[in-house]
């Protein structure tokens, strides 16, 4: 662990944001709690009928979790400062695992919606705690001498850097929510559970690519010089345009039987939910290392612009849209709020670092078409194959078949990346060489 003499400032970092961050969630929790009422019936449009005492308390439940969950970035903020993303990745999986199964066999043996909260409550609790040990485990014992009167001055410097960051992330946990708002008012509480499926299918989605750039953070915070973190930048972004086409072309062409064989019946508003938003999300995820570069590089006052950007056109194309167009505007205006927001992280990783995600005209002709071919490829399928369960199975082979030869063909991928990415699995990354790359 480090010591405090070592570097003391850091542990009053540590105690300070903890302090700051759990009274201010609690303060929140505090008034959601004293208002439920207001919070239930006027912000959810639920009504006085609904709202039973297990809906109160999967409510009351779901606010303290979101109090765990809020303090538990603390440790594992400490863990990924000392390169052990691993450790948070596994006890986020490994409780969520574990949370899933529990709310499963809840809704199986005795089905309530308060158990379900109480699932979520222990789970939230459960992940703090663990992620609380394995970072006082790996930093060491958090001595604070003095606190009180260094309190101020720690609580300013993390005001003064960190003010645009924290308003940024309320922002982004707000614009979902107040969006199933605005719809179930204007459009109807249907078209929120068609919204809710597609928000799920891309959560999923994007927190397993999402993990995939945790250790970006850090390598990008290490580096004094703006050419390093471009480098950084640019490379994780070409690696990343190779997962998100194929998820992108793979998406577009197995939304509607994956949709119609899950749900039992075609439903297209959920088809076409599910199609545009994780798109859209798979072009922003791009960007996710640019989001980075400017959080911890001196330009956090631009990632509040980009939620503000985000929230304004969604605001602004939804009251435009959604009266001539109905849920249709309001899917629209939600995805052209996440386009603008991308488009926005386009100009500022040319403006600030000079690059761009394709680097070339000869890179962009080979994505563009690994793009048109996978397309061509599934549209075949497509049209052969009508029955959907069939259709499923099909394009998911023609997909990673399609991928890999597409890949070895146009050589998007060298054994240098191969060696590079699979250090430590010697037989996978030979597995994967001879897969993926072609011999000159």
């Amino acid at each position: 662990g480090v010591q405090t003499c070592a570097l003391p400032i850091s542990n009053y970092d540590i105690v300070v944001t903890l302090i700051v961050m759990g009274g201010a969630t609690l303060l929140v929790a505090g008034l959601c709690l004293a208002f439920s009422d207001v919070v239930l019936q006027s912000f959810l449009n639920l009504s006085a009928n609904v709202t039973t005492p297990a809906v109160r308390s999967f409510y009351t439940a779901c606010v303290l979790t979101n109090v765990f969950q809020m303090v538990s970035q603390v440790p594992s903020a400490v863990l990924d400062s000392r390169q052990k993303v691993y450790i948070t990745n596994g006890v986020q999986l490994a409780n969520g695992v574990v949370r899933q199964i529990a709310i499963l066999c809840s809704l199986l043996i005795a089905p309530s919606l308060a158990t379900v909260g109480w699932i979520l409550l222990g789970s939230s609790i459960t992940g703090m705690l663990l992620l609380g040990w394995f970072a006082l485990r790996i930093w060491g014992n958090v001595s604070c001498p003095g606190l009180w009167r260094r309190f101020l001055p720690v609580a300013s410097k993390h005001f003064a850097y960190g003010r645009s960051i924290y308003a940024s992330v309320l922002m982004f946990f707000l614009y979902e929510p107040v969006t199933k708002v605005l719809i179930s008012r204007y459009v109807g509480l249907t078209e929120v559970g068609y919204f809710d499926i597609a928000l799920r299918i891309k959560s999923l989605l994007w927190s397993i690519l999402e993990r995939l750039l945790y250790p970006v953070m850090p390598l990008i915070a290490g580096k004094r010089d703006p050419a390093d973190s471009r480098r950084i930048i640019e490379e994780v972004q070409h690696k990343l345009i190779l997962i998100i086409v194929p998820v992108i072309v793979a998406t577009a062409f197995l939304s509607k039987p994956v949709i119609s064989v899950w749900l039992g019946k075609l439903l297209w508003p959920v088809v076409i939910s599910v199609a545009c938003i994780v798109i859209c999300y798979l072009l922003t995820l791009l960007f996710v290392p640019l989001y980075q570069f400017l959080t911890v590089r001196g330009h956090p006052g631009k990632t509040f612009i980009l939620q503000t950007v985000n929230v304004s056109v969604n605001v602004l194309l939804f009251a435009g849209l959604v009266p001539s167009f109905g849920y249709y505007g309001a899917l629209a205006a939600y995805c052209a709020a996440v386009l603008s927001s991308t488009g926005l992280c386009a100009y500022y990783q040319w403006s600030i670092l000079g690059s761009r995600p394709v680097s070339s005209r000869d890179w962009g002709g080979k994505v563009i078409k690994l793009a048109l071919g996978l397309t061509i490829l599934n549209g075949l399928g497509m049209f052969m194959i009508q029955d959907e369960r069939l259709r499923i199975i099909a394009l998911m082979i023609l997909n990673i078949a399609g991928t890999v030869f597409l890949f070895r063909q146009l050589r998007l991928v060298s054994a240098g990346d191969v060696e590079q990415y699979a250090v430590g699995f010697d037989r996978l990354g030979s597995m994967l060489e001879k897969l993926l790359v072609r011999e000159t």
